[in-house]
């Protein structure tokens, strides 16, 4: 079913990442307007390379390696700069969801390589699904399917939308507090 050994994801399933690309977009254009031009132009350039990567999910790649420097230049722009415009609350707020998109970014790696990845099969019964389950998926199986389903789907809301989403939260509660 899945011929091309350096796809990790088949590629029906990674384009549904196009999708939340849309809030990395939507937080650039965001940035831009208020005047967090380089966090905008971060955001700008990772969200194509997001299109790319996720068109073509491949182990190792150019593309790949340039969306994970972008990604974290991002996260790191608004932990380490950005953050400073915001109110100590949605400071608090932005450290908190970024942690928690990290340890989930964290958990869904490991699954996806105890599930898919990982060569060492301790067994080659056909197992039923389990989103946190650590048993190798048999290939094209429906549980391999499922797999590759919750990596995406999982990866795509604690990093695609959630971020852009509590980053734009916290920008224009600041303001509005900074404001009033």
């Amino acid at each position: 079913m899945y011929l091309d050994s350096t796809i990790i994801i088949p590629q029906h399933i990674s384009r549904h990442a196009f999708i939340s690309a849309q809030f990395i977009l939507f937080d650039s254009l965001f940035a831009f307007s208020l005047e967090y031009h380089i966090l905008g132009c971060i955001l700008f350039s990772l969200y194509f390379s997001t299109i790319l990567h996720w068109n073509c999910v491949r182990k190792m790649s150019i593309v790949k390696m340039v969306d994970i420097v972008l990604a974290i230049s991002a996260m790191s722009r608004v932990t380490f700069v950005d953050v400073y415009r915001f109110t100590p609350y949605y400071q608090t707020v932005w450290n908190v969801s970024t942690i928690s998109s990290l340890v989930m970014f964290i958990v869904n790696d490991i699954l996806f390589y105890y599930q898919v990845s990982n060569t060492v099969k301790i067994c080659e019964k056909n197992t039923h699904f389990h989103y946190f389950s650590l048993e190798h998926t048999k290939t094209n199986s429906k549980s391999r399917e499922m797999a590759y389903y919750r990596n995406v789907y999982t990866h795509m809301f604690f990093l695609h939308v959630l971020p852009p989403c509590v980053s734009v939260i916290c920008a224009c509660r600041s303001i509005m507090i900074n404001n009033a």
